[in-house]
């Protein structure tokens, strides 16, 4: 009798671990499974897990369909795609999260980068602190009405209790800018707009700080002749593309990350 009741109980715990277990997933499966191998191994070498738990926001397609609907000028539509814990921590503070928004109005560009930020020659630009990373992109059509062409996508390291593998620095930087240069891809290829969006199939080497340039309105997104910009009120100021990593959180519609540190998209006038 003591050897039945001995057997279950191995038995059970055994189920448990297993179902434990089953509750992660790798990092090439989360978000979607957007995440290529480059992304899969960057997010491997930067956390300092193996198995990853996806805190599912919208699919990507449910994305879209937010991003299609109009927006209103001075207002931000903006969604979550995934937002990633490591398997072992469900209660804790994620690793990190990627949204994706389309600015009710005109972006005022940053006109240089800070010391602090890596520049990368992706989409209309890309740059990466050590502890987010941003990609803006044109996507003519794919986007709602009533505002410029342009889409951005973020992605916030969340602050975590315990040290991650990479300590910081450009190092890290391109990390995160790996992950979400995947994701990114995979979002303009749902919007219709993977070669006009300017995401190549591989991240390139970064470029040098000094590089990097403002967008010309005209050319980057016809902003110039847009409605939004044409409707834009007297004395109003357009998006504020701070180069700092510490964009104030704008007015937003649609679904969105109710919690958590301030999402990481340019203020609406």
């Amino acid at each position: 009798m003591l050897a039945l009741w001995l057997g279950a109980a191995l038995a059970l715990t055994s189920c448990t671990a297993e179902e434990k277990k089953a509750d992660g997933v790798p990092a090439a499966k989360v978000c979607a499974s957007s995440l290529d191998a480059a992304a899969a191994q960057a997010l491997d070498r930067l956390s300092r897990v193996e198995e990853f738990r996806d805190v599912k926001g919208p699919s990507f397609e449910g994305a879209v369909a937010n991003l299609r609907q109009g927006v209103s000028f001075g207002e931000t539509r903006r969604s979550s795609v995934c937002r990633v814990r490591e398997a072992r921590d469900a209660e804790g503070s994620p690793v990190f999260d990627i949204e994706f928004a389309h600015p009710g109005s005109e972006i005022d560009w940053p006109e240089r980068l800070k010391p602090y930020e890596t520049y990368y020659r992706v989409g209309l630009y890309g740059k990466a602190s050590e502890s987010d990373a941003l990609i803006a992109f044109r996507c003519d059509g794919g986007l709602g009405e009533g505002a410029p062409p342009i889409a951005l996508g973020t992605l916030h390291l969340w602050p975590k209790d315990h040290a991650y593998e990479v300590s910081g620095g450009p190092e890290r930087g391109r990390l995160l800018m790996t992950i979400l240069h995947s994701a990114t891809r995979v979002m303009a290829e749902e919007l219709g707009c993977p070669k006009q969006a300017g995401i190549p199939k591989q991240l390139p080497e970064p470029s040098d700080r000094s590089a990097y340039r403002k967008p010309e309105k005209g050319r980057s997104a016809d902003l110039a002749n847009s409605a939004a910009v044409r409707q834009r009120p007297e004395g109003a100021r357009g998006c504020d593309m701070c180069g700092s990593a510490a964009w104030a959180r704008p007015a937003t519609t649609g679904p969105q990350a109710n919690d958590g540190p301030s999402r990481h998209f340019p203020q609406s006038a």
